[in-house]
């Protein structure tokens, strides 16, 4: 749609003139070989999309995609592609487009199994705000997953939390010991500078 007008794919060719950023729905950019590279040049001047479909692409990766870019995008359709970013980089670009409702990523390397998707959703800060907008990732995602990511970053903060604790702690031993270390030896030369001193008196 431009401008409140809908466009037919055969309207975008080379040569005509629209503004990129009036422009809220790419929905028929499946099955057309676009590259993570040529999107990278491109696609971040479409910030007013809304609607946003790249499957069966040869897309390897969503980092140069610039999602971020896109502050109204609410479906975003990446599946059948290439990509093989970690949990952690897909919840990254995801959690940057809040508005996100409807994620479809099936049919990737970075999500083959059940588990992949769930360590997404772990990932996803944005899960555990109150009224998240996210609804889906391939399926509902359900009020037990929101928990499992809420608890699963409670129990990361935790544990942070104890290993800071036992660094400082292993530290402070640490420090205590060297101390420890420090005035045994300086007794003992002091004991040696004693001994010395008297066996040159007794001389």
């Amino acid at each position: 749609c431009e401008a409140g007008r809908f466009l037919m794919p055969e309207e975008v060719a080379p040569g005509l003139h629209y503004r990129p950023d009036e422009v809220l729905e790419l929905a028929d950019l499946h099955r057309m070989g676009l590259t993570t590279r040529g999107l990278a040049n491109s696609l971040p001047h479409f910030c007013a999309l809304r609607r946003l479909n790249l499957s069966r692409n040869r897309i390897s990766s969503i980092l140069p995609l610039c999602l971020s870019n896109m502050q109204e995008l609410r479906v975003l359709d990446l599946s059948f592609n290439c990509i093989r970013d970690s949990a952690a980089a897909v919840a990254a670009e995801l959690d940057a487009v809040p508005t996100l409702a409807v994620v479809m990523l099936r049919g990737n390397p970075c999500l083959r199994t059940r588990a992949d998707r769930h360590r997404i959703l772990a990932a996803l800060a944005s899960l555990r705000a109150p009224g998240a907008a996210l609804r889906c990732l391939d399926a509902p995602v359900t009020l037990d997953e929101r928990l499992s990511a809420l608890c699963a970053q409670q129990t990361h903060e935790r544990t942070h939390e104890r290993t800071h604790e036992q660094g400082y702690d292993q530290s402070h031993e640490r420090i205590h010991e060297q101390s420890h270390d420090q005035s045994h030896a300086r007794s003992r030369l002091q004991g040696y500078e004693r001994s010395g001193h008297e066996r040159s008196g007794e001389q």
